[in-house]
């Protein structure tokens, strides 16, 4: 079975996401987050992004400018923050119109407060230490 570029395997793992993740809506994009304990100190982060036909447009050239936008202000913003504390972070981010239609201040600010959901939820679920 090939995986995808990012960390995710076929559709199993997509689904899996769907399913079990916490959801979060900015203007610009919603992202669908899955949280995996893991016994390895570090963990990892996979990354999947999607443009539906549906939603972003029919042109591919539409989608994939879409994708390499929020993959870019992703990654510059990902610099900034800490993510991974023994927890295999799996996102999946659903671009929408506004992603092609906005300034990219608003796509960095969505992005920080992506982020800053991931964050919170990942201290939800560390353990206290008493």
């Amino acid at each position: 079975m090939q995986a995808f570029p990012l960390g995710f395997e076929k559709v199993k793992n997509f689904t899996e996401i769907f399913d079990k993740g916490k959801k979060f809506k900015t203007f610009s994009s919603q992202i669908i987050v899955y949280l995996e304990e893991t016994e390895i100190h570090g963990g990892k982060l996979s990354l999947g992004v999607l443009a539906l036909k549906k939603i972003v447009g029919k042109k591919a050239v539409c989608r994939n400018k879409a994708k390499r936008r929020f993959k870019h202000g992703l990654l510059k913003s990902l610099s900034t923050v800490a993510l991974n504390k023994g927890f295999n972070i799996k996102v999946v981010a659903l671009t929408n119109k506004n992603t092609l239609a906005c300034p990219w201040s608003q796509i960095l600010a969505d992005i920080e407060k992506e982020l800053r959901f991931i964050n919170s939820e990942i201290q939800k679920k560390e353990p206290r230490i008493e």
